[in-house]
């Protein structure tokens, strides 16, 4: 508080200004202050305003978050508000000692009341500023004591059964991660009753029954078993547990059981011209929705596509497959193309060094996560049809290998352009075989059965 009590002095004012400008004319003045590479020194050509700048506590950590917000493409003016608000940070915390989240909120609860007090507030505006970048600029500094998430006491032990399954079984990483989640999720579930190395079969009975009570339906309980298997099976090679992999029942799934939910071709072309290209949101969403249409892609083959993925000289596209690995080359069709091109061209921020394709609207301008792109086709869905169960873009990908096959194509053309290892993987579409059903069902079977 007495920092910001000196610079509120006109009197300290007119003497800093009046030294700096002396010493300014003698060339005995720190080179810092004329220097315009520094981000300070571009806010203002005061000299009060700069030299606050340049000499307010933490220098270093202050010039360093702005710089960072920076590098992440943040514009001028709002680097500019950013870097007054630390100053008011400065005054209002006591960053000598441990800062928390909490505290920075008593902090400006107090800042309200004494606005109050005077006959003014504190508008919803400068609260959220204040709280972002003291959260931000605090945690990049390493100052703000940031609460972890508490892991399960034998947490380790997953860490190794994941970096065991990475290096021998070649699991996909998506599959990989959903095995952690399930894990540390059976850890939690059973560290308050009794050690991992204790683990029974009734305790599996019981968590088991839990996830069910959860939602799981009988294909996700069949998923789960199978990862609680595994890890039991490995932790007792290791030593970890008794050995009772071999005692847990494995639910009843068949193959080819269900039908693969694929939105009409009709529905697609509505899904795809829902967000418009009248801006880079609707640039953006649309090329997306298109693509994972044409070429049937998963969410996370969407969000890892590269620029350098487009080969616009040999027009083609590399997809980079999740589950089976590898790039696969395919034809960049011109709708594709077309799509992607005026993204690039109209939507996309081009002036920082970002390697993906799609990414966020706003910044840090990194790539979009799976929920994201979830969330763009679900929306589209939901307005146009909202009665729909599966609106997520899986749906899309279905919706492409039931085309195909609608259209007079052949499993093997499915299975390539999906990226399944296997052809069995891809039989299910045959259930969808409009063409070929109705043929089945205009035969004439009398004398030949």
């Amino acid at each position: 508080m007495a920092c910001r009590a000196v610079w509120k002095d006109k009197k300290f004012w007119f003497y800093v200004s009046t030294i700096v400008q002396w010493l300014d004319s003698l060339h005995c003045l720190d080179p810092v202050y004329n220097d315009d590479s520094i981000i300070f020194n571009q806010f203002s050509t005061v000299c009060f305003y700069k030299i606050r700048y340049l000499t307010y506590p933490l220098y270093e950590e202050r010039l360093a978050y702005i710089g960072h917000l920076q590098f992440q493409g943040m514009s001028f003016s709002s680097l500019h508000e950013y870097a007054q608000m630390q100053l008011h940070i400065v005054d209002m915390l006591d960053l000598n000692g441990v800062v928390t989240s909490e505290g920075i909120s008593k902090i400006m609860d107090t800042k309200e009341k004494i606005a109050r007090e005077a006959g003014g507030t504190l508008s919803s505006k400068w609260r959220k500023t204040f709280h972002a970048v003291a959260i931000g600029w605090l945690k990049h500094a390493g100052i703000l004591d940031v609460k972890r998430k508490v892991l399960p006491k034998d947490a380790n032990l997953v860490k190794e059964y994941i970096k065991w399954a990475t290096s021998v079984k070649g699991l996909a990483n998506t599959t990989l991660e959903g095995r952690e989640r399930e894990l540390l999720c059976f850890l939690s579930f059973i560290q308050n009753g009794m050690s991992f190395k204790e683990t029974k079969l009734d305790t599996i009975d019981v968590y088991i029954r839990y996830r069910h009570s959860c939602g799981c339906n009988r294909r996700s309980m069949a998923t789960i078993v199978t990862t609680l298997r595994d890890f039991l099976r490995y932790a007792h090679n290791q030593g970890w547990c008794n050995n009772i992999a071999g005692g847990i029942r494995h639910p009843k799934v068949f193959s080819l059981e269900t039908l693969p939910y694929a939105p009409s071709w009709d529905t697609v072309q509505e899904l795809v011209t829902y967000y418009g290209t009248s801006d880079a949101r609707g640039k953006r969403n649309t090329a997306i929705i298109g693509i994972m249409a044409i070429y049937g892609l998963r969410s996370s083959e969407v969000v890892n596509l590269r620029l350098e993925d487009i080969d616009w000289d040999k027009d083609q596209i590399y997809l980079k497959r999740a589950k089976r690995g590898g790039l696969q080359a395919f034809p960049l069709l011109p709708e594709a193309g077309n799509l992607i091109a005026d993204y690039i061209g109209h939507g996309r921020n081009n002036t920082l060094d970002r390697e993906n394709l799609f990414l966020t609207l706003f910044m840090p301008y990194k790539k979009l996560s799976r929920s994201c792109v979830y969330n763009i086709v679900s929306q589209s869905y939901s307005k146009i049809h909202g009665d729909i169960r599966h609106k997520g873009g899986h749906s899309l990908r279905h919706a492409c290998a039931s085309h195909i096959i609608n259209t007079g194509g052949r499993l093997k053309d499915v299975s390539d352009l999906l990226g399944h290892r296997l052809l069995d993987t891809t039989r299910t579409y045959a259930k969808i075989d409009l063409i070929n059903l109705r043929k089945v069902a205009d035969i004439k079977w009398e004398g030949v059965l």
